[in-house]
């Protein structure tokens, strides 16, 4: 009998399972010790045996993906088998996050070889506020090198926004119990009208030949997918901003983020003050691209200030030079930062920032 949910879309909790083990093995009677056979178990076979490791006396269900020599691991969230994905056709049609992963990266990365495509990923990050600076040890492309900034979008996706949005996103929609998302009553040339990468987007479109207007209008007209109402109930109650502090809260956030686009904190902050608890909320920008990209220097000065907020009770002066200045003083063994798995020095990067709006306002207050 199943006992668990393990092997959920083949295996069933509850099922009842018959077990032959004809040509494999064969038992010696009166005791614990099998004759191997002449079939071996197969890829993708579901097979029943025991723990490889001492422990409980019980059979395992499970299904065979490696076999002796291959090399199995999980990348991006992605199951590989010798260094190709794990094909999966026993899910019986239905989403798959392996196929939906590989196919995305697929198509973005035919996209990015012709100057139309380019374009084309310019809209889309722009629809999501993606920076155009992607190497935290690396100087901010300047506001009018498009082509760069458009290059350093696609590293964002293909690098780590797809397997967020195309992979991981199913471990979400099971907690959800649904899809969650949703572009009802979104007008899409509206939201390009309000972006950061606006003027990116239009002068990539004018080289590519391409008609802005044109592929705004096939999307505003394109069918759209509505949320699983138990879905956004449950990202209503879980994740949503309901901007309600009770203690300090000092948020750090680098401007070049493309995992978490720097608007997330402007929005965060309307409904902090919407909900009137603005006075527990204070911001810091970190002029580097990256998630988090944060030196320890940096960290630390952070976090020295939000424990004088707790012991005084009220915020110290959050200047940029000064948060720069003590960060400095801490020394070079902390004003570092990590780049593809190297130390790099870094220098503090404090600095006064407005972010532009939250292009998709979802929170307590604005649904």
């Amino acid at each position: 009998v199943i006992p668990s949910g393990s092997m959920e879309r083949t295996l069933l909790v509850g099922d009842h399972l018959l077990m032959s083990r004809i040509g494999y093995d064969a038992s010696v009677p009166f005791t614990k010790y099998h004759l191997r056979l002449w079939r071996e178990p197969r890829r993708q076979q579901v097979i029943i045996f025991r723990a490889p490791i001492p422990g409980p006396d019980q059979d395992f269900i499970k299904r065979l993906i490696g076999m002796p020599g291959d090399v199995v691991e999980i990348h991006k969230g992605v199951v590989l088998v010798n260094g190709a994905p794990l094909a999966e056709p026993y899910r019986n049609g239905e989403p798959n996050p392996t196929d939906n992963y590989v196919a995305a990266e697929t198509i973005l990365a035919g996209a990015q070889a012709t100057p139309q495509g380019q374009a084309r990923i310019a809209l889309a990050a722009a629809l999501g506020d993606l920076p155009g600076w992607y190497d935290p040890a690396s100087p901010e492309p300047s506001p009018t090198d498009y082509t760069t900034q458009q290059a350093n979008q696609f590293l964002w996706l293909s690098q780590v926004d797809v397997p967020f949005m195309f992979a991981f996103r199913a471990e979400l929609e099971f907690r959800a119990g649904g899809n969650p998302s949703f572009n009802t009553g979104v007008n899409y040339k509206y939201q390009l009208s309000r972006s950061i990468d606006y003027a990116e987007v239009q002068a990539l479109y004018t080289a590519a030949g391409l008609n802005l207007d044109a592929d705004l209008e096939a999307l505003n007209h394109a069918t759209r997918i509505a949320a699983d109402p138990g879905a956004l109930t449950y990202l209503s109650q879980n994740i949503i901003y309901d901007g309600q502090l009770s203690i300090p809260v000092l948020t750090m956030h680098t401007t070049g983020d493309g995992l978490v686009p720097v608007e997330n904190e402007r929005a965060y902050a309307k409904v902090v003050n919407e909900a009137n608890d603005g006075g527990w909320l204070r911001k810091t920008f970190v002029h580097r691209a990256g998630h988090c990209a944060f030196s320890p220097a940096e960290t630390i000065t952070a976090m020295e200030t939000l424990q004088l907020r707790l012991t005084t009770g009220k915020w110290s002066d959050l200047s940029p030079t000064d948060m720069n200045s003590e960060a400095a003083a801490l020394g070079s063994e902390f004003n570092i930062i990590d780049d593809n798995g190297t130390e790099v020095p870094a220098a503090p990067a404090f600095e006064l920032y407005r972010p532009l709006q939250f292009l998709r306002i979802y929170d307590a207050f604005s649904q």
